[in-house]
């Protein structure tokens, strides 16, 4: 009887499809592999941390700090992604790192969760790693995030009675 629970769960699933306006925001970056430091050096271990922010051209701006086999560097990148229906895409970073140009750094990656996180693994040789971008929520005064707006909603939803517990707004 294995006909109904595929069905039951295929019921259940919900394709996500994707914009320029998906991953708009601001998120938080961490980033954990091996690199090679050099032209034909072998990998070890590195780490990155920063901060991204995207417009509603799919422009992202980036600073980290990464530490590659514990030397400890800065790092600026800017790139424009190339963002599909089905969520998946690239983006193609020029990027400065310990105040140099360095070279391009090319990003395959899935967005998710409406835009709230993204995966991407750097697919240039000497490197493999892998980057999670988690949106940090924030609301402007006058605008909101989607997630703010879905939120606000649900607060509005409510309504307080006397004796402070929240109850039902009714229609």
């Amino acid at each position: 009887m294995l006909l109904p629970v595929c069905l039951l769960l295929a019921g259940g699933l919900q394709a996500q499809s994707c914009y320029p306006w998906t991953t708009v925001g601001r998120y938080l970056v961490l980033c954990d592999g091996y690199m090679s430091p050099a032209a034909n050096a072998p990998m070890v271990p590195a780490k990155g941390l920063g901060i991204a922010t995207a417009d509603e051209n799919g422009t992202f701006t980036a600073t980290d700090t990464l530490t590659v086999g514990g030397t400890v560097l800065t790092q600026e990148l800017t790139g424009t992604e190339k963002l599909n229906l089905d969520c998946t895409g690239t983006i193609t970073y020029k990027q400065t790192v310990a105040g140099q140009p360095g070279p391009p750094l090319n990003i395959t990656f899935i967005v998710s969760e409406q835009g709230a996180r993204i995966d991407g693994l750097i697919t240039d040789p000497g490197a493999v790693l892998a980057c999670v971008l988690r949106r940090v929520p924030t609301v402007q005064q006058g605008a909101s995030t989607p997630a703010a707006k879905k939120e606000e909603a649900q607060l509005a939803s409510r309504s307080t009675n006397s004796t402070g517990v929240s109850q039902p707004t009714p229609k």
